[in-house]
């Protein structure tokens, strides 16, 4: 469903953006500042122009900062973030609201469940590979914990924090 978001309907691109994502998960934690580093502009221009118009692509021929610094111009395109503008709000005002960590888990809970299915798969893969990432900051000397992730991806996934001042 987040594909139809920016019109990619093609299997291939979704299988490319999964693969990107793996890459990622897989390679990232041992890499210094994966999402902070940007990725080679050429590199990620050829392979988002690749992804839009749904051609296979070998992704060895493209490193690890290419691979993150696309996944998150993507999602830096979905209308609206992942989570949609009222979510978005709602998980902010979650602090706000109630310092009872049990009622914030449950209200958090609620909105990624609201959400439809596909972006709850892709917040998995994500959140999944931001858990590696920073608990691997301190062996492999990334510097990728998860304050840096916040400061890193936040702007990526929760557009009201960029678009709105």
């Amino acid at each position: 469903m987040f594909f139809l978001y920016l019109n990619i309907r093609s299997p291939i691109t979704k299988l490319v953006f999964q693969v990107l994502l793996l890459k990622v998960h897989k390679d990232g934690p041992a890499k210094k500042d994966i999402w902070r580093a940007p990725g080679n502009q050429a590199q990620v221009r050829k392979l988002s122009h690749i992804m839009q118009h749904g051609r296979l692509v070998n992704i060895a021929n493209f490193s690890v900062y290419t691979a993150a610094s696309v996944i998150k111009k993507f999602l830096s395109k979905l209308p609206g973030g992942i989570f949609g503008v009222g979510n978005e709000q709602k998980l902010f005002d979650l602090y706000n609201i109630s310092s009872d960590l049990e009622l914030q888990r449950q209200s958090f809970c609620r909105v990624l469940s609201s959400l439809p299915i596909p972006s709850q798969h892709l917040l998995v893969l994500l959140f999944g590979t931001f858990y590696m990432i920073s608990e691997s900051a301190d062996s492999f000397g990334s510097r990728m914990t998860t304050e840096a992730l916040g400061i890193s991806v936040a702007p990526s996934l929760f557009h009201s924090c960029i678009h709105d001042g």
